[in-house]
């Protein structure tokens, strides 16, 4: 899968990635908020091997994007997309997916020149567009106000706070939830 934006290409991760994403994906700052991480060379190598096996499984039921810089080739950090909600049944019988989760990281030197947003919006764009989903939702840590932004510039609302919701790294968190419906987008 390839999609292109204004900056940036997405595209399926490479083992020969490995250096750039354990870059961003060992950085104590970046991963303070993420449920992985600071991650050791086998925790990165098993995410690669994880997302190429993704790729792979049909019907593809995750997107693990690699983020590339067009003005340098730079990678610059990951988006993804996990499909869920497989209860609904169709007029043929047959479960249908209607809602994603986007999450997305970058190294640290990329934040703040709104690369996670025009990334997450072609996410966005592709789960409503070309996957037919009908909802799509983020989460973050209740004190990650960048990544809160991030979610209201891609056009997501703050849907709630879940109190105590997650144990990540041996702490509860409290998690903040936004999201966005297909015709909020503008999908009909």
């Amino acid at each position: 899968m390839h999609l292109t934006t204004e900056r940036l290409v997405l595209r399926e991760f490479q083992h020969t990635d490995f250096e750039a994403v354990h870059t961003y994906g060992s950085d104590p700052e970046v991963t303070r908020y993420t449920s992985f991480g600071p991650n050791t060379p086998a925790e990165t190598e098993d995410f690669l091997t994880r997302a190429a096996g993704a790729a792979l499984v049909a019907p593809r039921r995750s997107y693990d994007l690699a983020i590339v810089r067009i003005s340098d080739r730079a990678l610059i950090g990951g988006v993804g997309l996990r499909l869920g909600g497989t209860g609904l049944v169709d007029g043929c019988g047959t479960s249908s997916t209607y809602r994603g989760e986007l999450g997305y990281v970058l190294r640290a030197d990329a934040w703040g020149q709104g690369y996670a947003a025009e990334a997450g919006r072609a996410m966005v764009g592709f789960g409503f567009r070309r996957l037919g989903l009908h909802r799509i939702f983020a989460e973050c840590h209740s004190a990650n106000a960048a990544s809160e932004r991030v979610m209201e510039k891609i056009g997501m609302r703050r849907e709630g706070l879940l109190r105590e919701h997650a144990l990540i790294k041996g702490e509860w968190w409290d998690v903040v939830v936004c999201g966005i419906l297909r015709d909020e987008w503008g999908c009909q």
